[in-house]
This record gives C-alpha cells, structure tokens and sequence, in this order.
C-alpha cells in the first residue's frame, strides 16, 4: 500500500453562528467545522421528493418483550475468576493489543431497559446511521465504542487477508482440534458453559489463553446464532490477539450495531412495536447503546451510580444499576434537548483517567509518526469512512454529528460509499500513512450551528424524519386490526341477539311486572325470584365449581346503580373496567346455578324494587330499560375516561420535561463547583 497524502479533518474560519436550542439571534465568530461539509449554498442537494412522506411509528411497551436482544451477555458466573486468574500472566499482552480494558469491560453487568432501545431506536435514520431527534442529530460513534466498550479504533482488519502461516498456523490447528472434540460430547457443540470448564483447568497455557479469548470474542464481542456456543469463526481472531496483535474491534461492533439498528428501526416502521408482532431477533451488543443512551442523556439515568476505582474502565459506572421507565417517559425526554450532553466524557470523573485528547485549551495537533496513539485513535474517530463487520459493511459519518466532538456544525456534503468489497471499505477506513490534521476543542467548549445550517435543518428533519407516537394500549397491526374490528362486529350481532332474546322474556313478565307495580305483598318476592331465573340464566356447561364471585351485580345492586351514577363516574379507571367487564357476563348469563341459592336464601325484600324503578321508559320491558340505561352511562363513563387518559398524557409529558430541565441544570452546576474548585486549588 502507497503513503497516503496527507488532510485536515477540520477546517477554521468565521461564519455566521446560532444556538442549536434557544435563541435564533445570529452572532459571527470562528468556528471549527468537520470536512467534509458543503461550502457554497448552490451545492446543497435538494430532498428528493420520495422521502418527503413520513411514517408514523406506533410503539406499546407491551411490544418490547418481542424483541430479543441475543447479543445482551451477562458476565458468566465463573468468567470473573477466569478473568483474574490470566490477568497477571496476560494483562501487558492484553495492553499490547488493546483489549485490556475491553476484557474487564465484560466482567461488569449492564441491565436492560428495553423503553430506552426501543424508543431510541424509533429515531433512527437508516441513511445517515444516526438518530434524528426532533431538535438534532446524534449517533454512536467510535469514540463511543473506544471509551464505554474499551475496544481498539486502531489495528488490522478483523477479517485476515492471507492464511496463517508457521506458529500461528501450528496453532490454529490446535484450537480447531479442541473444538471438534466438543462435537462427541453429548451436547454435540462447543456450549460456553463446558467450554469454560474444560479450559479453565489448564495451567494457564497458551492454548488456555487462546480458549479464553475465544470464549470472550464468541459471548461478548461478536455473538451468532446459534446462541449459548463458542464459534469456530472467532479462532483465528483469538489467534492474533494471543500474540499480541492489534485488530480494529471498534468499527467491527459499530458496524454490527449500525445494522441491528436498520433491522430494528424496519421492524418498527412495519408493526413491530404491537403485541402480537413476530419476534425480532438481534445479535449486536446493544448494551453499548444502552450505556450511551444513559451516559448521554441525564433523564434516563439511573439514580444510584458506581464510584469507578483507579485503573478501571467507564462503563465500571453503569455495574448492575438498573432504571425501567415508562415509553411516554423516554420518548418525551428524548424529545427534548435539554437533557442531552454533547461530550459527558469531557466532564471530569472521579479516579477515572480521561484521555488525553480531552484538552483544557484548544489545540491543533497532527498524526505524524511519532504522534501520541490516543491522539490517533481520535483522529480516526473524526474520519468518515466504511465500517467492516465479520458480516456487513456500514458507513460511518462523524460530519453529520460535529458537536458530539466537541466542534461546530455546518451542513455535511455526502460521501460516495466504497463497499464493493471489504477490502476497499478497508482501505476508506485505514489512515495509517497519512498526516491528519484536526483541532481539539477545549473540554468545555460550547458549539453552535451556523445560521444556514439552521434553516437546512428544518427542511431535512421534516423530509427524513418518521412521527414516533406511544399508545396506552398494544398497537396491532393493520392485518390484525381488520381482524379485531371483524370480531368486534361479530359480537355486536351477537348481544343484540340476546338482548331480544331478553326482551322476548321480558314481555312473557308483564303480569308479574302489573302485580309488582300493584303493590301485592304476597306476589312481590315470588315474581322477584322469577325475574332473576329468567334474566341470569346459568349455562349447562359451566362447571360445578363455580362461585357467587362471578356474580356481582344483585338485584338491590342495580337498583343502587340506577340511584347513585355520579359516585360510579368518579371511581377510577380500572374500576370501571371492571364494572364493564362483570356487568357484560352478567348479561351473558354465564353464570353457575350456584349462584342463585344467593337469592332464594334472601327475604322478599331484598329482592323488592320500587316501582319507580321500572317506569323510566314507557312502553320497554322493564329489563330492557336497565340495559339502556346502563349502556347510556357506560358510553358517558367510557368518554369521560378517554379524557382523564388524554389529560394524564399531558401531565406526564409536562413532567417528563421539567425533570430533563431540572437533572440538567444539576449535572451543570455540579461542573462549575468542580471547575471552580480546580481554579481554586490552581
């Protein structure tokens, strides 16, 4: 491969700036912007028309739980002791090729919490591999990996160009040999659990080792199906990084992720958020994503936080701590920009080493020969280029997303793909011979937008952008939902089958009605007991064991409905479902006989109405009357809840953003006591 010429990531010069959030007011001073952005206004592409449609993604939490995140691996119970058994034989070696704090990374715990994912991953944009909030851009970047995942930005490819040859062919052969022998055992296959044993009983050897490594790229770095075994493809991977060689990990998981996302986002788009939606099965280590959405994003983070030791990785932050949060919740708080950080790891934290591209001034630095590898890393982090995946390809754009770089942010030009092969996405990726040039903002630089940014913005958001709604109850999708509005008309017909059933009953009763309007004393208990024969009627095939429990509405019962319906339409929510629920088996008549032992075992006047109680619609059967009556306030009652729903929405979301406010403007004064007391001790 040639020498590469040499480039400057990031371009200086004065331009007319606004705020991203607040004030519109433009104000002129230099900025630094991330090439490659679009210079003259003539060049900026205009939105093609087919993408100006938006699509609205519906989202129920009851959704989550079809989704499987397979890639999601918790610490095996012995992978600890492994962990620290090799450390003091293997950790300079680790070091060498960059995976020290990638292996200790895996010995931590990071819970799930699938309202956080999936609501991030409504926002994503499948053409930029970013999220496309409602107020910017943002994505996860390989500065992202690097810090939370400890993964290497730098190296060879993860895919091998040439076989290996002399010691580490000698040993590859070995390692494919002790891993067919998994296929006599019993299981047939490589399980991680067995793995585990059989080499954790070795001496710590080299062939231990690469077990080892094998084992932690198959569980916590590149997961496949089938799930729960050590693959064969992660071998010679395992090979290289033994010897201490350096491999670009990074971009690999990015790449992954990138991809999972896609899939997740079309997943969405076309239903998967309802209930009754296929499973979606995902192997991308979306933990990565979910340690950036709470390091990110202060509304959604948990409360109680780890103190992370000297010597320790970031994510050491984040060891079993665990929020579940409500859907309407995340979506509101990722709605709103206040609680978004653009570089939390900029933010000084306790015992734990910030990299040294982190500068407390600004400064221009180039990537020569000699240059600090951090400084590498980062530069490699600000170029555009494709990713390479065991298997896909993704780009990556650092441009669209300049401010998570602390820099300013300019429209972004686009960028030709070279994904004809691996090799060539390879080449956009590796700046090995080239000089690169970028500027390191200080930490606690503010960036802005320019003002033509601005206005490009508005345009792009409204063209590429989908409408992320939350539903109080499970979305289903359009297939299921003509079969459910099927069903619902065919139970309409139904009960109104038996509602004139009902009333056919009803008019045989007229005289017992007369005597009970009469005022007969002997008559009243005895027509009372007939009515209720005839109107709960119990099924033949309900079983002996059957309860008063399921009857829950008597005689005296309806009558107090009837008195009192304003002490009803004040209950709450779930109560009234109810109600509904019992009253319509109620009129099913499925009901034990059982149950009318209740009302024979009562006094006459128990049973006794007043006849005021059946006058209410001249000329209807009495019973029929209580059934409009009942469906009149169950209309009013269904109304009325349908409102206090739409208000408690509201109130949520109004909370939901003075608690981003709040949490922000404490994470924020929390900075400045810390500066302050830095100025101090200075």
């Amino acid at each position: 491969m040639g020498e590469k010429a040499d480039r400057s990531l990031v371009e200086e010069w004065e331009a007319e700036m606004v705020a991203y959030a607040g004030s519109t007011e433009p104000y002129k001073r230099n900025g630094y912007f991330l090439n490659p952005i679009t210079i003259a206004d003539h060049e900026i592409q205009e939105i093609p028309s087919s993408t100006t449609q938006r699509t609205t993604i519906s989202l129920a939490s009851s959704g989550s739980s079809n989704v499987h995140f397979k890639g999601w691996a918790c610490p095996q119970r012995q992978w600890g002791h492994w962990v620290e058994k090799l450390q003091p034989i293997y950790e300079d070696l680790w070091k060498k090729a960059g995976i020290f704090d990638a292996i200790k990374a895996s010995t931590y715990k990071i819970r799930r919490d699938p309202s956080s994912i999936l609501g991030a991953a409504a926002f994503w944009c499948e053409s930029t591999n970013t999220f496309l909030f409602p107020w910017s851009e943002a994505t996860v970047t390989l500065e992202d990996v690097m810090i939370l995942g400890g993964f290497p930005v730098l190296g060879e490819p993860i895919k091998k160009r040439e076989p290996f040859e002399g010691e580490l062919q000698e040993l590859e052969k070995a390692m494919i040999a002790e891993h067919r022998k998994f296929n006599k055992t019993k299981w047939r296959k490589a399980d991680q659990t067995l793995w585990t044993r059989q080499f954790m009983e070795r001496e710590g050897d080299e062939l231990e080792h690469v077990g080892f490594l094998s084992l932690w790229l198959s569980r916590y770095v590149f997961p496949r199906h089938p799930e729960g075994i050590v693959g064969q493809y992660s071998i010679p991977i395992a090979v290289r990084l033994s010897r201490g060689v350096r491999i670009a990990i990074a971009p690999a998981i990015l790449a992954g992720l990138y991809r999972d996302l896609r899939v997740l986002k079309d997943y969405l788009r076309c239903g998967g958020g309802a209930q009754e939606a296929a499973p979606l099965a995902l192997w991308a280590p979306f933990s990565i994503l979910q340690v950036w959405l709470w390091e990110r994003f202060v509304a959604l983070r948990p409360k109680a936080l780890n103190y992370v030791n000297s010597g320790e990785p970031r994510v050491a932050r984040w060891h079993d701590a665990a929020k579940k949060l409500e859907l309407p919740f995340v979506i509101s708080v990722l709605e709103l920009p206040d609680s978004f950080q653009w570089r939390p790891y900029a933010i000084s934290l306790d015992s734990w080493c910030m990299p040294s591209f982190y500068k407390e001034k600004g400064e221009w630095i180039c990537t020569g020969p000699l240059a600090n590898e951090e400084f590498v890393s980062f530069a490699r982090c600000l170029t555009p280029c494709e990713l390479v995946g065991l298997d896909c390809i993704e780009q990556y754009l650092p441009h669209w997303v300049a401010m998570q770089f602390g820099l300013d942010q300019d429209i972004p030009d686009a960028i030709s793909r070279s994904n004809s092969s691996w090799e060539a996405a390879w080449e956009s990726y590796d700046t090995s011979g080239s000089c690169l040039k970028f500027f390191a903002p200080p930490r606690l630089y503010e960036s802005d937008v320019t003002k033509r940014y601005s206005a490009w913005w508005k345009q792009h958001r409204l063209a590429c952008s989908d409408e992320v709604i939350t539903v109080s109850r499970p979305c289903v999708s359009l297939k299921n939902a003509k079969k459910s509005d099927e069903l619902v008309l065919e139970k309409t017909n139904e009960s109104v089958e038996l509602l004139d059933n009902e009333q056919a009953n009803d008019t045989e009763d007229k005289d017992d009605i007369a005597h009970m309007e009469l005022g007969d004393p002997s008559e009243i208990g005895n027509v009372c007991k007939r009515r209720v024969i005839n109107v709960v009627k119990p099924s033949e095939n309900v079983s002996p064991g059957g309860t008063l429990k399921k009857l829950k509405l008597s005689v005296m019962g309806w009558e107090n409905i009837k008195q009192k319906p304003n002490a009803l339409r004040k209950s709450k929510v779930e109560k009234k479902k109810r109600f509904l629920k019992d009253f319509a088996n109620d009129l099913s008549c499925n009901m034990h006989s059982e149950s009318l032992n209740f009302f024979y075992g009562k006094d006459a006047g128990d049973f006794a109405m007043y006849p005021s109680g059946f006058e209410e619609f001249e000329g209807v059967s009495t019973h029929t009357g209580f059934i409009m009556r009942n469906r009149r306030e169950t209309t009013q009652m269904i109304s009325e809840d349908s409102q206090l729903e739409m208000q408690i929405k509201a109130l949520k979301k109004e909370i939901a953003e003075m608690q981003a406010k709040l949490m922000n403007l404490e994470s924020l004064q929390d900075e400045q006591s810390k500066s302050e007391v830095s100025s101090s001790d200075e």
